[in-house]
């Protein structure tokens, strides 16, 4: 059980990873517009 459970979360933080990757390249892209509504 344990294996199994080190696995899942060995598969979680690849998924949470590349989940904050594609946060910051989201980010990244509309930060001109985000920034600009902040200011």
């Amino acid at each position: 059980m344990s294996q199994i459970r080190s696995e899942i979360s060995f598969f979680e933080r690849k998924i949470i990873k590349l989940s904050l990757k594609h946060l910051a390249l989201y980010l990244d892209n509309f930060g001109i517009k985000s920034s600009s509504f902040i200011i």
